[in-house]
């Protein structure tokens, strides 16, 4: 059974609003407010999957609450449109202008209303299966590069937020190209295909974020990981990409080791994301340098 969809509707008109409940609620999760104040302050608790917007409210009119939201990165994709008794062309051109994907006249019919959101839900759905598929890498499955960064601007905005920690490794795989030029590039794969398959593994166990980085680099963020944590899961994740044995396509056993640099840190305001990475790879670099198939921590 799938999900009903989540559907904030922001009116000062308690009529108004009672005809929005009972024309929608049958098919949608529904929940109203009485101005554009209070839907703001709803969004920090909760992402609806579309807004019904009034115009005409006191104190914060629907022009100025879309303003507000499309302000917002965390909510400027949510679908809002408006529902309103302002009828002229000069308005609903307004309201489109600021953002809306569409603007419904007062009285609405509730056919017609529920076909819009259904058209508009559509679209957001469709929008996401593409965001998903441009965010995963093709060979492993996993995340790609775009689709962990925009993971990890999250897990760190709420880490500077929340101030706890956040633990990261970087990793690469040993002598790739002596494996690719020994066994070939499609084998290569199968190997690239198994380590992701022990990062993937661990995260679902952990409530970790891997991604491809590029080429034989990978990367796993866990949030709330100081750096024993993040240390230890690094290790752990060694030694099971050690352990690992692959068939090649003529059943000769091969095996990889791979090399991880680690950071943790509780991140403030003051604190980069670009630094916090860049620490890790330098240890990823001399663990490399230093004899390879080992974890090393930042330099402190």
């Amino acid at each position: 059974m799938n999900e009903r969809k989540k559907i904030i509707l922001a009116d000062d008109d308690i009529t108004s609003l009672k005809l929005g409940r009972d024309a929608l609620s049958d098919i949608y999760e529904i929940t109203t407010v009485p101005s554009g104040e209070k839907l703001l302050k709803l969004l920090g608790n909760m992402t609806p999957d579309l807004i019904l917007l009034d115009v005409e409210m006191p104190e914060m009119n629907g022009y100025e609450t879309i303003k507000r939201i499309k302000d917002n990165p965390e909510f400027q994709n949510i679908p809002v449109i408006f529902v309103t008794g302002l009828s002229s062309d000069n308005e609903e051109e307004t309201g489109l202008l600021l953002g809306a994907v569409d603007y419904v006249k007062k009285p609405f019919k509730k056919a017609i209303l529920r076909a819009r959101i259904n058209t508009h839900l559509q679209i957001v759905e469709l929008m996401r299966e593409l965001e998903q598929l441009t965010a995963i890498d093709p060979l492993t499955k996993i995340s790609n590069r775009r689709g962990f960064d925009a993971q990890f601007k999250k897990e760190w905005k709420r880490a500077v937020e929340s101030k706890f920690y956040i633990g990261f490794m970087i990793i690469d795989a040993d002598d790739f190209k002596s494996y690719n030029d020994t066994y070939g590039h499609s084998q290569g794969d199968v190997l690239l295909k198994k380590i992701s398959d022990v990062f993937n593994s661990y995260c679902k166990s952990e409530q970790g974020i891997a991604a491809r980085w590029g080429g034989e680099e990978f990367v796993l963020l866990l949030p709330g990981a100081d750096m024993d944590g993040i240390f230890e899961a690094a290790e752990e994740i060694r030694k099971n990409i050690e352990s690992l044995v692959i068939h090649t396509g003529s059943g000769e056993e091969t095996s990889t080791t791979i090399s991880i640099g680690v950071n943790s840190i509780i991140p403030d305001n003051a604190s980069k994301p670009a630094d916090f990475i860049d620490k890790a790879d330098q240890a990823l670099y001399n663990a490399k340098k230093t004899g390879k198939n080992k974890v090393l921590k930042v330099n402190i």
